[in-house]
């Protein structure tokens, strides 16, 4: 079990809430979403190049060179789904898209889980910046079902046992990580594969708005993270 599980939990804890509620709900559905967002843009893009990419490039360096293959591979996957996503918003392909997204949603999740696991122990800044960065992506990721409550909100069986995965997703993951070997490879190529999809979400969520991202709330988002940083940097 890892060291730091007094972290861990309460922080799967408050993205399983997320989890199980996104179908439902997510930032652009409050009155300042678009503020919102700007901000948590900013936060996750300085966690992203400031600790994701660091420590995945820590671990790369500590393992067979060929394992950075998996952040190329996470990035073109998701951008690959979002985009088949969006090209079956129509009637036809509506329950294949609901059924991708909340695919998605559960297997988000597990990885968070097993990578938040598998991170070493740090110091209380360092830590504050990781649980930023996951809070972020996670609240980013949600943004995908925004479109879709509607049909998402169709409360059968099923419906409630997607949720469900969805809300235990980051402990099934981290449970995974607990108690199964995971090598040096496998730990770098899982966190590769992690900052793929990392920055493949951000390209999403910046590119299309980047002409509406609020600027001020971007720069909060960003600032708060770069101080913790440059904090622990100079610590």
């Amino acid at each position: 079990m890892p060291a730091n599980a007094r972290l861990l939990l309460p922080l799967f804890a408050l993205i399983g809430i997320l989890k199980f509620s996104e179908d439902r709900f997510c930032l652009a559905c409050l009155r300042h979403g678009k503020l919102l967002v700007s901000a948590v843009v900013g936060a996750a893009s300085v966690s992203a190049f400031t600790q994701l990419l660091n420590d995945t490039y820590t671990a790369i360096h500590a393992s067979h060179p060929l394992t950075i293959i998996g952040l190329p591979a996470g990035f073109v996957a998701t951008i690959l789904l979002a985009r088949h996503i969006h090209a079956h918003e129509d009637a036809q392909g509506q329950s294949e898209l609901l059924l991708l997204l909340r695919s998605n949603t559960i297997a988000s999740g597990v990885l968070i889980g097993i990578v938040a696991a598998l991170m070493p122990g740090m110091d209380a800044l360092r830590n504050l910046i990781f649980i930023i960065g996951l809070v972020a992506y996670d609240l980013l990721d949600d943004l995908s079902m925004h479109a879709s409550h509607r049909e998402l909100r169709v409360g059968t069986a099923r419906t409630w046992i997607a949720r469900l995965l969805a809300g235990f997703s980051p402990f099934i993951g981290w449970m995974l990580a607990s108690f199964l070997p995971f090598s040096s490879d496998a730990h770098a190529v899982l966190l590769s594969l992690f900052a793929g999809v990392y920055l493949a979400i951000l390209v999403r969520e910046i590119l299309p708005q980047d002409h509406s991202l609020a600027v001020p709330w971007f720069l909060a988002g960003s600032g708060v993270v770069t101080g913790l940083f440059a904090l622990q940097a100079l610590s």
